[in-house]
């Protein structure tokens, strides 16, 4: 607030500048209002790298584990989870499909990876944080 006070003091035109602002704020949003989300049913597709980072091989996690991270990640994004009926009511009206999706870059058959990276045991780093 200290600042605020001191750019009043210097100008004093902007306390009318921020209530225009806000005025033309409120405005945009009430306009929207009757507009649905402007949803396109266009899903992008996200491609990630996972990196795993273990010391020990117990420490390691399979292919089938990640995959199964990012299809729960897909389901929550797309609001395809099956609590998603239990959306909090005040959320109700805003939760929805974020229309995209992450896939592993291996699946992503646009994208042309710079090389393969497998999992790494980077004793280096362990030892030198011990």
């Amino acid at each position: 607030m200290a600042r605020l006070e001191y750019l009043i003091q210097q100008d004093p035109t902007i306390l009318a500048r921020m209530a225009q602002l806000e005025a033309q704020t409120q405005a945009y949003i009430e306009a929207q209002r009757h507009l649905p989300h402007g949803r396109t049913n266009n899903v992008i597709t996200i491609p990630v790298v996972v990196h795993i980072v273990y010391r020990t091989t117990a420490q390691n996690i399979s292919d089938a584990q990640v995959q199964s991270q990012i299809d729960v990640l897909n389901e929550d994004f797309r609001r395809l989870n099956a609590d998603a009926v239990n959306t909090p009511s005040l959320f109700q009206s805003v939760a929805a499909d974020a229309e995209f999706s992450f896939a592993s870059l291996r699946e992503t058959p646009s994208v042309t990876p710079p090389m393969a990276l497998p999992a790494l045991r980077p004793r280096n780093l362990f030892q030198r944080l011990h």
